[in-house]
Protein backbone atom coordinates (compact mmCIF):
# COMPACT_ATOMS: atom_id res chain seq x y z
CA UNK A 1 0.00 0.00 0.00
CA UNK A 2 1.22 3.51 -1.37
CA UNK A 3 1.94 6.34 1.19
CA UNK A 4 -1.11 7.80 -0.96
CA UNK A 5 -3.37 5.32 -0.32
CA UNK A 6 -2.77 5.07 3.11
CA UNK A 7 -6.04 5.20 5.17
CA UNK A 8 -6.06 8.33 6.88
CA UNK A 9 -5.00 8.70 10.84
CA UNK A 10 -6.20 10.53 13.60
CA UNK A 11 -4.06 13.37 14.96
CA UNK A 12 -1.82 12.44 17.56
CA UNK A 13 -3.40 13.55 21.24
CA UNK A 14 -6.47 13.80 23.45
CA UNK A 15 -9.52 15.98 21.65
CA UNK A 16 -10.09 19.11 23.63
CA UNK A 17 -13.24 18.60 23.63
CA UNK A 18 -12.95 15.44 25.59
CA UNK A 19 -10.90 17.37 28.01
CA UNK A 20 -13.47 19.78 28.47
CA UNK A 21 -16.54 16.99 29.13
CA UNK A 22 -13.91 14.98 31.60
CA UNK A 23 -13.76 18.78 33.16
CA UNK A 24 -18.00 19.58 33.23
CA UNK A 25 -18.15 16.00 34.27
CA UNK A 26 -16.43 16.72 37.46
CA UNK A 27 -17.80 19.96 38.16
CA UNK A 28 -21.15 18.59 38.01
CA UNK A 29 -20.35 15.44 40.32
CA UNK A 30 -19.81 17.84 43.15
CA UNK A 31 -23.29 20.10 42.15
CA UNK A 32 -25.02 16.65 42.18
CA UNK A 33 -23.83 15.75 45.75
CA UNK A 34 -25.34 18.74 47.07
CA UNK A 35 -29.48 16.99 47.27
CA UNK A 36 -27.32 14.14 49.11
CA UNK A 37 -26.21 17.29 51.72
CA UNK A 38 -29.67 18.14 51.87
CA UNK A 39 -31.09 15.07 52.54
CA UNK A 40 -32.08 13.39 49.56
CA UNK A 41 -32.35 9.37 49.65
CA UNK A 42 -28.11 8.71 48.28
CA UNK A 43 -29.76 6.09 45.71
CA UNK A 44 -31.54 8.67 44.09
CA UNK A 45 -29.16 11.21 44.49
CA UNK A 46 -26.40 8.49 42.98
CA UNK A 47 -28.78 8.11 39.89
CA UNK A 48 -29.20 11.78 39.26
CA UNK A 49 -25.91 12.29 39.48
CA UNK A 50 -24.70 9.68 37.11
CA UNK A 51 -27.36 11.07 34.32
CA UNK A 52 -26.49 14.72 34.96
CA UNK A 53 -22.43 14.11 35.11
CA UNK A 54 -22.57 11.49 32.66
CA UNK A 55 -25.44 13.52 30.15
CA UNK A 56 -23.80 16.58 29.97
CA UNK A 57 -20.39 14.72 29.27
CA UNK A 58 -21.79 12.88 26.34
CA UNK A 59 -23.64 16.73 25.31
CA UNK A 60 -20.28 18.29 24.50
CA UNK A 61 -18.75 15.01 23.18
CA UNK A 62 -21.71 15.00 21.27
CA UNK A 63 -21.96 18.68 20.05
CA UNK A 64 -18.53 20.04 20.44
CA UNK A 65 -16.92 19.56 16.86
CA UNK A 66 -13.53 21.75 17.83
CA UNK A 67 -10.84 20.01 15.40
CA UNK A 68 -7.97 20.71 18.42
CA UNK A 69 -6.09 18.36 20.31
CA UNK A 70 -3.57 18.39 23.54
CA UNK A 71 -0.69 15.84 23.34
CA UNK A 72 -0.48 13.74 26.12
CA UNK A 73 2.76 15.28 27.19
CA UNK A 74 1.46 18.10 27.42
CA UNK A 75 -1.20 17.16 29.45
CA UNK A 76 0.58 14.91 31.89
CA UNK A 77 2.70 18.61 32.38
CA UNK A 78 -0.24 20.48 32.82
CA UNK A 79 -1.25 18.20 35.98
CA UNK A 80 2.38 18.07 37.27
CA UNK A 81 2.15 21.87 36.77
CA UNK A 82 -1.22 21.74 39.16
CA UNK A 83 -0.14 19.58 41.88
CA UNK A 84 3.05 21.77 42.65
CA UNK A 85 1.01 25.03 43.02
CA UNK A 86 -1.70 23.12 45.03
CA UNK A 87 1.03 21.84 47.40
CA UNK A 88 2.76 25.30 47.57
CA UNK A 89 -0.66 27.16 48.47
CA UNK A 90 -0.51 24.16 51.36
CA UNK A 91 -2.87 21.81 50.45
CA UNK A 92 -2.22 18.52 51.38
CA UNK A 93 -1.22 19.52 54.74
CA UNK A 94 2.09 19.36 53.34
CA UNK A 95 3.44 23.22 53.78
CA UNK A 96 2.45 26.10 55.18
CA UNK A 97 -1.03 27.84 54.18
CA UNK A 98 -2.32 31.28 54.26
CA UNK A 99 -4.93 32.19 57.45
CA UNK A 100 -7.74 31.73 54.99
CA UNK A 101 -7.17 28.15 55.32
CA UNK A 102 -8.17 28.11 59.27
CA UNK A 103 -11.84 28.53 58.09
CA UNK A 104 -11.89 26.39 54.28
CA UNK A 105 -10.17 23.49 56.31
CA UNK A 106 -12.89 23.55 58.89
CA UNK A 107 -15.68 23.70 56.28
CA UNK A 108 -14.43 20.48 54.44
CA UNK A 109 -13.66 18.56 58.04
CA UNK A 110 -17.03 19.15 59.38
CA UNK A 111 -18.80 18.04 55.75
CA UNK A 112 -16.07 14.90 56.39
CA UNK A 113 -17.21 14.24 59.94
CA UNK A 114 -21.03 14.97 60.08
CA UNK A 115 -23.81 12.65 58.91
CA UNK A 116 -25.80 15.49 56.07
CA UNK A 117 -27.87 17.03 56.81
CA UNK A 118 -26.56 18.45 59.97
CA UNK A 119 -27.23 21.81 61.58
CA UNK A 120 -25.41 23.73 64.59
CA UNK A 121 -26.88 24.54 67.73
CA UNK A 122 -26.12 28.13 68.30
CA UNK A 123 -27.58 30.36 70.92
CA UNK A 124 -29.35 32.72 68.80
CA UNK A 125 -30.85 29.87 67.07
CA UNK A 126 -30.06 26.58 64.79
CA UNK A 127 -27.56 27.48 61.45
CA UNK A 128 -26.68 25.71 58.49
CA UNK A 129 -23.98 25.53 56.64
CA UNK A 130 -24.62 27.53 53.51
CA UNK A 131 -22.21 28.50 51.27
CA UNK A 132 -20.26 27.63 48.11
CA UNK A 133 -19.61 24.15 48.67
CA UNK A 134 -18.65 22.94 45.04
CA UNK A 135 -15.13 22.38 46.25
CA UNK A 136 -15.49 20.67 48.74
CA UNK A 137 -18.26 17.98 48.72
CA UNK A 138 -16.65 15.50 46.44
CA UNK A 139 -13.54 15.07 48.79
CA UNK A 140 -15.87 15.39 51.96
CA UNK A 141 -16.46 11.77 50.90
CA UNK A 142 -13.61 10.48 51.89
CA UNK A 143 -13.74 11.52 55.54
CA UNK A 144 -14.74 8.62 57.57
CA UNK A 145 -10.79 7.46 56.82
CA UNK A 146 -10.00 10.95 58.92
CA UNK A 147 -8.32 14.32 58.32
CA UNK A 148 -5.37 13.25 56.13
CA UNK A 149 -7.83 10.99 54.22
CA UNK A 150 -9.82 14.30 53.83
CA UNK A 151 -7.11 16.46 52.96
CA UNK A 152 -5.59 14.46 50.21
CA UNK A 153 -8.73 14.05 48.48
CA UNK A 154 -8.81 17.74 48.05
CA UNK A 155 -5.35 17.99 47.12
CA UNK A 156 -6.68 15.58 44.11
CA UNK A 157 -9.78 16.75 43.36
CA UNK A 158 -8.08 20.41 42.90
CA UNK A 159 -5.26 18.77 41.17
CA UNK A 160 -7.54 16.94 38.25
CA UNK A 161 -9.70 20.51 38.28
CA UNK A 162 -6.79 22.95 37.38
CA UNK A 163 -4.76 20.09 35.17
CA UNK A 164 -7.79 20.44 33.01
CA UNK A 165 -7.95 23.60 33.18
CA UNK A 166 -4.53 24.67 32.12
CA UNK A 167 -4.36 21.59 29.50
CA UNK A 168 -7.70 23.00 27.96
CA UNK A 169 -5.95 26.51 27.96
CA UNK A 170 -3.04 25.44 25.80
CA UNK A 171 -4.37 25.78 22.48
CA UNK A 172 -4.99 29.51 22.93
CA UNK A 173 -1.06 29.94 22.27
CA UNK A 174 0.77 28.02 19.59
CA UNK A 175 3.34 25.29 20.73
CA UNK A 176 7.08 26.35 22.23
CA UNK A 177 7.90 29.57 23.17
CA UNK A 178 4.77 31.41 23.03
CA UNK A 179 2.92 28.73 25.15
CA UNK A 180 5.76 29.10 27.47
CA UNK A 181 5.92 32.05 27.85
CA UNK A 182 2.40 32.43 28.04
CA UNK A 183 2.43 30.17 31.04
CA UNK A 184 4.77 32.18 32.72
CA UNK A 185 2.99 35.69 32.49
CA UNK A 186 0.03 34.02 33.90
CA UNK A 187 1.48 32.28 36.82
CA UNK A 188 3.34 35.99 37.76
CA UNK A 189 0.57 37.93 36.61
CA UNK A 190 0.28 40.72 39.24
CA UNK A 191 -0.40 44.61 39.60
CA UNK A 192 2.17 46.77 40.71
CA UNK A 193 1.95 46.23 44.03
CA UNK A 194 5.71 46.25 45.52
CA UNK A 195 5.51 50.00 44.23
CA UNK A 196 2.01 50.40 46.50
CA UNK A 197 3.17 49.42 49.24
CA UNK A 198 5.99 51.57 49.18
CA UNK A 199 3.96 54.52 48.54
CA UNK A 200 1.50 53.58 51.08
CA UNK A 201 4.14 53.03 53.54
CA UNK A 202 5.54 56.67 52.61
CA UNK A 203 1.93 57.58 53.17
CA UNK A 204 1.69 56.36 57.13
CA UNK A 205 -0.49 53.83 56.17
CA UNK A 206 0.22 49.98 57.47
CA UNK A 207 1.45 48.18 54.70
CA UNK A 208 2.91 44.60 55.24
CA UNK A 209 5.79 43.23 52.79
CA UNK A 210 3.90 39.57 53.40
CA UNK A 211 0.69 39.75 51.42
CA UNK A 212 2.14 42.74 49.45
CA UNK A 213 -1.58 43.26 47.70
CA UNK A 214 -3.01 44.54 50.92
CA UNK A 215 -1.16 48.09 50.58
CA UNK A 216 -4.53 49.34 49.50
CA UNK A 217 -6.86 48.52 52.57
CA UNK A 218 -10.37 47.60 51.10
CA UNK A 219 -9.24 47.53 47.73
CA UNK A 220 -7.39 44.27 46.09
CA UNK A 221 -6.63 42.92 42.37
CA UNK A 222 -5.63 39.25 43.19
CA UNK A 223 -2.37 37.98 42.08
CA UNK A 224 -2.74 34.50 40.24
CA UNK A 225 -0.27 33.09 42.69
CA UNK A 226 -2.62 34.62 45.59
CA UNK A 227 -5.32 33.47 44.56
CA UNK A 228 -4.66 29.66 44.09
CA UNK A 229 -2.79 30.04 47.74
CA UNK A 230 -5.91 31.62 49.14
CA UNK A 231 -8.70 31.31 47.83
CA UNK A 232 -8.24 28.10 44.94
CA UNK A 233 -12.51 27.96 45.14
CA UNK A 234 -12.57 31.03 43.56
CA UNK A 235 -9.76 31.11 41.18
CA UNK A 236 -10.36 27.52 39.52
CA UNK A 237 -14.60 29.01 39.09
CA UNK A 238 -12.88 32.31 37.49
CA UNK A 239 -10.39 30.40 35.43
CA UNK A 240 -12.63 27.67 34.18
CA UNK A 241 -14.90 30.35 32.90
CA UNK A 242 -11.87 32.64 31.52
CA UNK A 243 -10.21 29.71 29.35
CA UNK A 244 -13.61 28.69 27.68
CA UNK A 245 -14.33 32.69 27.33
CA UNK A 246 -10.70 32.65 25.56
CA UNK A 247 -11.13 29.67 23.45
CA UNK A 248 -14.77 30.83 22.36
CA UNK A 249 -12.70 34.10 21.37
CA UNK A 250 -10.79 31.94 19.00
CA UNK A 251 -13.52 29.98 17.38
CA UNK A 252 -12.01 26.86 19.37
CA UNK A 253 -15.25 26.22 21.12
CA UNK A 254 -19.22 26.51 20.80
CA UNK A 255 -21.04 29.51 22.58
CA UNK A 256 -23.25 26.76 24.11
CA UNK A 257 -19.62 25.04 25.17
CA UNK A 258 -18.25 28.24 27.01
CA UNK A 259 -21.62 29.34 28.54
CA UNK A 260 -21.99 26.52 30.30
CA UNK A 261 -19.28 27.00 32.54
CA UNK A 262 -21.19 30.07 34.03
CA UNK A 263 -24.16 28.11 36.38
CA UNK A 264 -21.72 25.11 36.73
CA UNK A 265 -18.94 26.28 38.25
CA UNK A 266 -21.42 29.17 40.18
CA UNK A 267 -21.40 26.46 42.95
CA UNK A 268 -17.57 26.89 43.58
CA UNK A 269 -17.37 31.03 43.47
CA UNK A 270 -20.60 32.64 42.03
CA UNK A 271 -18.52 36.01 41.80
CA UNK A 272 -15.86 34.08 40.36
CA UNK A 273 -18.48 33.17 37.57
CA UNK A 274 -20.39 36.30 37.25
CA UNK A 275 -17.25 37.80 35.73
CA UNK A 276 -17.40 35.91 32.76
CA UNK A 277 -20.80 36.94 31.46
CA UNK A 278 -20.00 40.26 29.83
CA UNK A 279 -17.78 38.58 27.67
CA UNK A 280 -20.43 35.89 27.24
CA UNK A 281 -22.97 38.48 26.45
CA UNK A 282 -20.82 39.95 23.56
CA UNK A 283 -19.59 36.71 22.60
CA UNK A 284 -22.91 35.68 22.35
CA UNK A 285 -24.46 38.55 20.43
CA UNK A 286 -21.43 38.27 17.82
CA UNK A 287 -22.79 34.24 17.48
CA UNK A 288 -26.67 34.99 17.32
CA UNK A 289 -26.56 34.86 13.46
CA UNK A 290 -24.94 31.57 13.21
CA UNK A 291 -26.64 30.13 16.67
CA UNK A 292 -28.35 26.86 16.31
CA UNK A 293 -30.80 24.92 18.83
CA UNK A 294 -27.52 22.51 20.08
CA UNK A 295 -25.92 25.24 21.37
CA UNK A 296 -28.88 25.90 23.85
CA UNK A 297 -28.69 22.05 25.07
CA UNK A 298 -25.47 22.39 26.78
CA UNK A 299 -26.00 25.09 28.94
CA UNK A 300 -29.76 24.24 29.36
CA UNK A 301 -28.89 21.25 30.90
CA UNK A 302 -25.90 22.65 32.74
CA UNK A 303 -28.85 25.02 34.27
CA UNK A 304 -30.95 22.09 35.09
CA UNK A 305 -27.92 20.43 36.93
CA UNK A 306 -27.00 23.75 38.86
CA UNK A 307 -30.52 25.27 39.67
CA UNK A 308 -30.21 23.21 43.41
CA UNK A 309 -27.10 25.21 43.91
CA UNK A 310 -28.08 28.32 43.30
CA UNK A 311 -31.07 27.82 45.25
CA UNK A 312 -29.29 27.01 47.85
CA UNK A 313 -26.89 29.46 47.57
CA UNK A 314 -29.85 32.28 47.47
CA UNK A 315 -30.87 31.36 50.65
CA UNK A 316 -30.39 33.55 53.58
CA UNK A 317 -27.87 35.01 50.99
CA UNK A 318 -29.00 38.63 52.01
CA UNK A 319 -27.93 39.07 55.01
CA UNK A 320 -24.58 38.91 53.67
CA UNK A 321 -24.80 42.69 52.58
CA UNK A 322 -24.32 44.19 49.48
CA UNK A 323 -24.19 47.75 48.16
CA UNK A 324 -22.14 50.52 46.71
CA UNK A 325 -18.12 50.87 48.44
CA UNK A 326 -17.17 53.94 49.41
CA UNK A 327 -13.18 53.97 48.41
CA UNK A 328 -10.52 55.98 49.32
CA UNK A 329 -10.37 57.75 46.11
CA UNK A 330 -6.57 58.38 46.50
CA UNK A 331 -5.93 54.41 46.89
CA UNK A 332 -8.82 54.01 44.16
CA UNK A 333 -6.67 56.19 41.84
CA UNK A 334 -3.57 54.24 42.96
CA UNK A 335 -4.93 50.91 42.27
CA UNK A 336 -6.06 51.70 38.85
CA UNK A 337 -2.61 53.63 37.95
CA UNK A 338 -0.48 50.56 38.86
CA UNK A 339 -2.75 47.74 38.61
CA UNK A 340 -4.88 47.70 35.33
CA UNK A 341 -3.44 50.95 33.64
CA UNK A 342 0.61 49.39 33.00
CA UNK A 343 -1.38 46.30 30.95
CA UNK A 344 -4.68 47.39 30.07
CA UNK A 345 -3.28 50.43 27.43
CA UNK A 346 -0.78 48.62 25.92
CA UNK A 347 -3.62 45.62 25.16
CA UNK A 348 -5.89 48.18 24.32
CA UNK A 349 -3.41 50.59 21.71
CA UNK A 350 -1.68 47.77 20.07
CA UNK A 351 -4.51 44.65 20.40
CA UNK A 352 -3.78 41.27 20.74
CA UNK A 353 -5.33 37.71 18.51
CA UNK A 354 -8.01 38.28 21.33
CA UNK A 355 -9.04 41.39 20.31
CA UNK A 356 -9.61 44.72 21.30
CA UNK A 357 -13.27 44.10 22.38
CA UNK A 358 -12.65 41.28 25.23
CA UNK A 359 -9.75 43.62 26.34
CA UNK A 360 -12.35 46.91 26.79
CA UNK A 361 -14.62 44.77 28.53
CA UNK A 362 -11.73 43.52 31.37
CA UNK A 363 -10.86 47.09 31.57
CA UNK A 364 -14.38 48.55 32.31
CA UNK A 365 -14.82 45.47 34.61
CA UNK A 366 -11.52 46.08 36.45
CA UNK A 367 -12.28 49.97 37.02
CA UNK A 368 -16.17 49.71 38.00
CA UNK A 369 -15.46 46.46 40.44
CA UNK A 370 -14.06 48.32 43.26
CA UNK A 371 -17.52 50.66 43.70
CA UNK A 372 -19.21 47.87 45.02
CA UNK A 373 -19.05 45.43 47.78
CA UNK A 374 -20.72 42.39 48.74
CA UNK A 375 -20.07 41.45 52.72
CA UNK A 376 -17.52 43.22 54.92
CA UNK A 377 -14.27 43.55 52.75
CA UNK A 378 -13.36 43.27 49.02
CA UNK A 379 -14.95 40.10 47.82
CA UNK A 380 -16.69 41.44 45.13
CA UNK A 381 -13.67 42.78 43.43
CA UNK A 382 -11.46 40.31 44.67
CA UNK A 383 -13.58 37.44 42.63
CA UNK A 384 -15.18 39.55 39.96
CA UNK A 385 -12.44 40.38 38.42
CA UNK A 386 -10.60 36.74 37.88
CA UNK A 387 -11.92 36.64 34.77
CA UNK A 388 -10.99 39.97 33.30
CA UNK A 389 -7.78 39.51 35.34
CA UNK A 390 -7.23 36.60 33.02
CA UNK A 391 -8.39 38.25 29.86
CA UNK A 392 -5.73 41.25 30.16
CA UNK A 393 -2.87 38.36 31.27
CA UNK A 394 -3.60 36.54 27.50
CA UNK A 395 -3.61 39.93 25.98
CA UNK A 396 -0.23 41.23 27.57
CA UNK A 397 1.31 37.28 26.66
CA UNK A 398 0.10 37.21 23.19
CA UNK A 399 1.80 40.76 23.09
CA UNK A 400 5.56 39.88 24.43
CA UNK A 401 6.77 37.65 21.17
CA UNK A 402 5.74 40.65 19.27
CA UNK A 403 9.46 41.36 17.87
CA UNK A 404 8.63 44.57 15.56
CA UNK A 405 7.58 46.48 19.15
CA UNK A 406 10.84 45.72 21.00
CA UNK A 407 10.44 48.95 23.79
CA UNK A 408 6.77 47.50 24.49
CA UNK A 409 8.25 44.20 25.12
CA UNK A 410 10.95 45.45 27.77
CA UNK A 411 8.53 47.98 29.24
CA UNK A 412 6.27 44.92 29.63
CA UNK A 413 8.60 42.70 30.76
CA UNK A 414 10.02 44.96 33.00
CA UNK A 415 6.36 45.45 34.96
CA UNK A 416 6.14 42.07 34.53
CA UNK A 417 9.21 41.59 36.72
CA UNK A 418 8.13 43.96 39.19
CA UNK A 419 4.25 42.09 39.78
CA UNK A 420 6.46 39.22 40.02
CA UNK A 421 7.48 40.60 43.85
CA UNK A 422 3.91 39.93 44.49
CA UNK A 423 4.34 36.29 43.96
CA UNK A 424 7.73 36.51 45.58
CA UNK A 425 5.61 37.54 48.74
CA UNK A 426 3.44 34.67 48.84
CA UNK A 427 6.12 32.10 48.43
CA UNK A 428 8.34 33.42 51.18
CA UNK A 429 6.51 32.29 53.95
CA UNK A 430 5.78 28.76 52.09
CA UNK A 431 9.28 28.47 52.06
CA UNK A 432 10.26 29.78 55.65
CA UNK A 433 7.49 28.24 57.62
CA UNK A 434 6.10 25.28 59.03
CA UNK A 435 2.68 23.48 57.57
CA UNK A 436 -0.67 24.51 59.46
CA UNK A 437 -1.97 22.55 61.79
CA UNK A 438 -5.51 20.48 61.25
CA UNK A 439 -9.04 21.87 62.41
CA UNK A 440 -10.26 20.59 65.95
CA UNK A 441 -13.48 22.83 66.04
CA UNK A 442 -16.45 22.88 64.44
CA UNK A 443 -17.21 25.91 61.77
CA UNK A 444 -18.53 28.65 64.18
CA UNK A 445 -15.98 28.21 67.20
CA UNK A 446 -13.34 28.34 64.83
CA UNK A 447 -14.89 31.45 63.18
CA UNK A 448 -14.67 32.96 66.68
CA UNK A 449 -11.16 32.25 67.40
CA UNK A 450 -9.72 32.90 64.11
CA UNK A 451 -6.16 34.04 64.85
CA UNK A 452 -5.87 36.91 62.50
CA UNK A 453 -6.88 40.48 62.46
CA UNK A 454 -9.16 40.32 60.11
CA UNK A 455 -13.05 39.81 60.77
CA UNK A 456 -16.02 39.48 58.72
CA UNK A 457 -19.66 38.06 59.89
CA UNK A 458 -20.25 34.37 60.40
CA UNK A 459 -23.21 35.02 57.82
CA UNK A 460 -20.55 34.20 54.73
CA UNK A 461 -21.22 30.45 55.84
CA UNK A 462 -24.19 30.57 57.91
CA UNK A 463 -27.87 30.94 57.57
CA UNK A 464 -30.99 30.20 59.79
CA UNK A 465 -32.39 26.69 59.26
CA UNK A 466 -35.44 28.31 58.48
CA UNK A 467 -33.97 29.55 55.11
CA UNK A 468 -33.69 25.77 53.78
CA UNK A 469 -36.51 22.98 54.24
CA UNK A 470 -34.06 20.20 55.64
CA UNK A 471 -34.52 17.70 58.28
CA UNK A 472 -31.43 17.43 60.02
CA UNK A 473 -29.72 14.31 60.65
CA UNK A 474 -27.25 15.53 63.22
CA UNK A 475 -26.65 18.35 65.33
CA UNK A 476 -23.40 19.82 66.24
CA UNK A 477 -23.23 21.75 69.46
CA UNK A 478 -20.09 24.09 69.15
CA UNK A 479 -20.13 24.24 73.12
CA UNK A 480 -18.81 20.33 73.33
CA UNK A 481 -15.50 21.64 70.90
CA UNK A 482 -11.67 21.39 73.04
CA UNK A 483 -10.76 24.08 74.47
CA UNK A 484 -8.46 24.73 71.39
CA UNK A 485 -9.23 24.73 67.86
CA UNK A 486 -5.97 23.51 66.45
CA UNK A 487 -2.95 21.80 68.33
CA UNK A 488 -0.37 24.75 67.95
CA UNK A 489 -0.70 28.61 66.79
CA UNK A 490 -1.70 28.88 63.88
CA UNK A 491 1.87 31.17 62.64
CA UNK A 492 1.10 34.00 60.38
CA UNK A 493 3.28 36.23 59.42
CA UNK A 494 2.53 39.83 60.57
CA UNK A 495 -0.38 41.81 58.65
CA UNK A 496 1.51 44.93 59.04
CA UNK A 497 5.19 45.81 59.18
Amino acid sequence: MTAAEAPDRPAPGIPLPRLIAALFALIATGALLLPAFLGLAPAVDLAMLIAGAGGLGLLVLRFEDSETRVDRRTLLACFALALALLILGGEGRFLFAPADWQIRDTVLADLGRHRWPFVYALPEGAAILRAPLGMYLLPALAGGAGQTALDLALLAQNALVLGLMLAIATPLFAPGRPRRLAAWVFLLFSGLDAIGTLIARALGHPASFYHIENWAWGLQYTATLTQIFWAPQHALAGWGCAVLVLLRQQGKVRIGTAAAAVPLLAFWSPLAAAGAVPFLAHAGLRALPRLRAVDCAVPLLAVLIAAPTLWYQHAGAAAVGSGPHAVDPLFYALSLLLEVAPFAIPALIVGSRFGKAPVAIATAMLVLAPLWRIGGWADFQMRVTIVPLCVLAAAVADLLPQADRPRLRRALLGMLAIGALTAASELFPVLTMRASPPPLCSLPRAWERQQTDLRVPATTYLAPVSALPVRPVEIVDPRRDPPRCWSRAWITPAWTG
